[in-house]
């Protein structure tokens, strides 16, 4: 058949489950170079990020986002999860307002490393045009396990408060 040899096969790579702050733009251009993609809107009923990401892990997708997780509330709900349950996360740089193909591109330039990264570990994949950084689940639930001990005990929390000031207004001895 001359249909049939005239077309390319396209690979089939990665299942993304692209969040809703991705340019909608960005999901033809994926399955173009051959990703699987869905969006999560559109599979999963569900707004929060945590949610999100068991979706994405329960069906085995790669989360993909612009989130940087700068709030708090939001760091305390994906670190921990990552940490106990796992999940793969990739957060590509500059927002969804930038143009579709740099955001392909980070994917593209990158992908070698975050796929083999994501064969052994769990957790989040920043990509920026020119780097690729890494952060486990053990150093994310580092980085929140503080804040969420705290919480849990706030009694203990303001005794260390009270003797971390304590400490600070001690005058300090002179050693002759």
């Amino acid at each position: 058949n001359t249909r049939t040899s005239l077309t390319t096969q396209v690979p089939r790579l990665e299942r993304l489950l692209l969040d809703a702050d991705v340019n909608v733009g960005l999901e033809p251009l994926l399955r173009a170079v051959g990703f699987r993609t869905e969006f999560a809107f559109r599979v999963a009923n569900v707004r929060s990020d945590r949610d999100i990401l068991r979706w994405a892990r329960r069906h085995r997708y790669i989360y993909v986002c612009h989130d940087k997780f700068g709030d708090k509330q939001t760091r305390l709900e994906i670190y921990p999860e990552i940490f106990h349950y796992g999940g793969r996360v990739i957060q590509i740089t500059g927002g969804p307002q930038q143009n579709l193909y740099t955001s392909l591109g980070k994917l593209l330039i990158h992908r070698e490393k975050w796929v083999e990264w994501f064969q052994s570990n769990q957790g989040i994949v920043t990509l920026s045009m020119d780097k690729i950084r890494t952060q486990d689940a053990h150093q994310l639930y580092t980085m929140v396990q503080r804040t969420m001990d705290l919480a849990v005990n706030p009694e203990e929390t303001m005794r260390r408060r009270r003797i971390r000031r304590q400490q600070m207004e001690r005058p300090q001895r002179q050693v002759p």
